[in-house]
């Protein structure tokens, strides 16, 4: 999984979010994105995870994989709690978004457009029991 090495290839800088997006020709404030995991604290194999230096920042639409048991489903669970506007279950999370700090005590009142597709929605959503 990309997001747990230690290190990057060269030239993999975090790219910073741009100031400003165009949307029809008129230039608009950027959407509101998350930029990277700044501390992720979890029982599982993301005890401590930081984020390395060097590896780029999430982009617009992100894919994560990775071999089983390399947190995968960790980082869904955050992500699908930050999606529904709730505080994560089983994990201590801080999160970078638009160069501002969140915590994951403050995702029940943070808007930003995330969406989770992982086993659970495909459970609930696309062959519901």
């Amino acid at each position: 999984m990309a997001a747990s090495d230690q290190s990057s290839p060269p030239g993999l800088e975090a790219a910073p979010l741009p100031p400003t997006e165009t949307v029809g020709g008129e230039s608009a404030p950027p959407v509101p994105r998350v930029q990277r995991i700044v501390r992720l604290r979890h029982p599982g194999v993301l005890r401590e995870f930081a984020w390395p230096s060097g590896l780029r920042y999430f982009s617009r639409r992100n894919l994560i994989y990775g071999w089983n048991g390399s947190g995968k489903t960790t980082l869904s669970e955050v992500f699908r709690a930050l999606e529904e506007r709730r505080v994560p279950a089983t994990a201590d999370v801080k999160l970078e978004a638009n160069d501002r700090s969140i915590s994951g005590a403050e995702f029940p009142g943070a808007e930003y457009p995330v969406r989770v597709f992982n086993r659970l929605y495909v459970r609930e959503n696309v062959f519901p029991i």
